[in-house]
């Protein structure tokens, strides 16, 4: 669904305005957001270049921040509300290559109302929830939005401050 991704190196600035793409800076993410959003972009990539198996860099980011138990279970919760979005959607959505530096600058509309979501489940507002669903899937998103809530469940059991700043990944490992 997704092989059709561009990064930030095919737009221009000027175009990548008028998509409204904006800075991560922008969206002041907190360090678990961050955390959550490099997730998602991994996994975004596995189905893109599968052969890539960027999966395993979200796994081996995740435990690194969150050690083996948290971090396994917030990335599986991350594939999972991917996995349903992308089934309810249904069409290609461009995503940043968490590979590039210049590119994880940014963060397409797409990935800023997945975290949007996931903020406003966090924050118990559905009705903000709802509309975003309804904007970015043009269809009813029960299983998003059930794949939302439990990683912000997910979210909520993991303490944060027991792991320091998450707020930089460490270098992927080449196999």
């Amino acid at each position: 669904m997704m092989s059709d991704r561009k990064s930030c190196h095919d737009f221009t600035d000027a175009d990548l305005e008028r998509m409204g793409v904006m800075t991560v800076e922008q969206c002041r993410l907190d360090h678990l957001e961050r955390l959550v959003l490099r997730l998602l972009r991994h996994f975004c990539m596995t189905h893109a270049q599968p052969e890539g198996q960027s999966w395993r860099h979200a796994m081996q980011d995740s435990v690194f921040h969150l050690g083996p138990e948290a971090g396994l279970t917030l990335a599986l919760a991350v594939s999972d509300y991917l996995d349903a979005l992308r089934a309810e959607r249904g069409a290609p959505f461009n995503f940043v290559d968490p590979a590039c530096p210049r590119c994880t600058t940014r963060i397409f509309p797409v990935e800023w109302a997945m975290m949007a979501i996931l903020r406003s489940v966090r924050r118990g507002d559905y009705d903000i929830v709802d509309a975003t669903l309804a904007t970015v899937l043009n269809t009813n998103a029960g299983a998003t939005r059930r794949a939302a809530t439990a990683l912000a469940a997910c979210l909520q059991d993991i303490d944060v401050c027991a792991h320091g700043d998450i707020a930089d990944s460490p270098k992927p490992v080449l196999h």
